[in-house]
This record gives structure tokens, sequence and C-alpha cells, in this order.
């Protein structure tokens, strides 16, 4: 069953070859694949007010950004068996331990972190932070992960149905908030996927395209 499972996560064309070539530019956030531009599914939903940042104190924003990117990090790192826990700050402590009480909560097996892609027919990029498997509990198997340690947003479940879309129908998908103030330091939600999320990531895109047409981001 494992290995069935595991062959899920080598994405190929169904021809059997090789992907095209994807590139990921961390400053612009843009995605390029064989050299043309992607956008990123952040982008595409903060261009409809899906995810509004505009009213954020710049300064509280960085910070928030620099402490979000500082969680990711520590999460991947201890993915990887790299993250030196003696000396990780004291403020990512927290959350460190709200990721290790879901991994042991969830039975989670992390197969792949960070993990870059796009959709070939509507092209936007992504990145997905968790790809892995869950064995415990009602949503066992291959399984998507979002983490955030900020605020819940409505946004969140659309860039969800982005990423299933791009990936595909076997997996299930899911958001992990980890705050010390959440039982056991962290807030799972498992997402639905359903059409109507899916066409309102989609109809999004579709204004992202036109208001970038007509020179408008």
């Amino acid at each position: 069953m494992i290995k069935k499972i595991m062959k899920l996560f080598v994405l190929m064309h169904k021809d059997g070859n090789p992907m095209p070539k994807l590139e990921f530019e961390e400053k612009t956030h843009e995605y390029k694949v064989d050299g043309v531009v992607y956008p990123a599914t952040t982008k595409i939903l903060e261009s409809v007010g899906l995810s509004d940042i505009s009213k954020v104190n710049p300064a509280i924003l960085e910070r928030a950004c620099l402490f979000g990117k500082a969680v990711h990090d520590a999460v991947s790192f201890k993915c990887k068996g790299t993250l030196d826990e003696d000396n990780l700050d004291d403020e990512i402590k927290p959350y460190i331990q709200g990721w290790d009480n879901f991994v042991e909560d969830y039975g989670y097996t992390c197969q792949k972190t960070e993990y870059r892609h796009y959709h070939p027919i509507y092209r936007y990029g992504l990145t997905i932070d968790q790809a892995g498997i869950i064995t415990k509990g009602k949503y066992q198997g291959a399984s998507l992960g979002d983490i955030k340690s900020g605020c819940p947003s409505p946004a969140h479940k659309y860039q969800l149905a982005a990423y299933k879309m791009a990936i595909g129908k076997h997996y299930t998908t899911f958001i992990l908030y980890l705050n010390p103030k959440f039982l056991r330091g962290y807030k799972i939600v498992f997402s639905k996927n359903s059409k109507r999320e899916q066409s309102v990531f989609l109809a999004a895109l579709t204004i992202y395209n036109v208001r970038k047409t007509e020179n408008l981001l």
C-alpha cells in the first residue's frame, strides 16, 4: 500500500517523458516553465482581493513574513533531519512542538517539502509546503499540506483547491495552523476542495489574466 501511495509523488507527463524545466525566482515570487512566466497562486488571489494585505502596516507585515518564513524553514529542516533544535530560537520552539504533535497525532510522514509545481493547462505556479502520508484518523493516505503561522484567511481554501487541481484528485489537502494558543500547538483543517472552491480560483485566474493583458496589475 505504501509503495502504491509513493508512486503518486512521481509526477510525469502521461507519455512518460520528464516534465518541462521549472524555475522559481525568490525575489519576485515568479515561476517559469521553459522560460514562460506563470503567476503564483498567492498573486492570483491577491489580484482579485481574496487575499488583501494592502492595509497592513508595512513594518508589521515584514516581521510577520520573516517569522512565517522562519517557521516554514524550521519545519522543512525538521523533515530533512537537519534542524539544530538546541540552537533554535525560543519564539520558534513552540511552533516546532506543535508540528511534532501533529506528526504524532496523525502518524504523518513527510515525503516532499517546499515542493514547486505548476498546472500545465491553466498555467499557474505553486509551492506545496508538505506532500506526505497520513496513517492515522479519517484522512489516511497521500496528502498535501499548507503550513500557516498566521491567522486563518478565506483565501487559504481557494489556494488548496488550486493545489489539488494541479497535483491530482488522489490527494487529501489540509491547512495546518501552527500556533501555541491552539490545543497541542496546532489546528488542522481538511479541505473539501469542492467544485465551487475550484471555480472561484479559476474565476480569479481569469480576472488576473485579463488585468495583466490590460496592464492593470
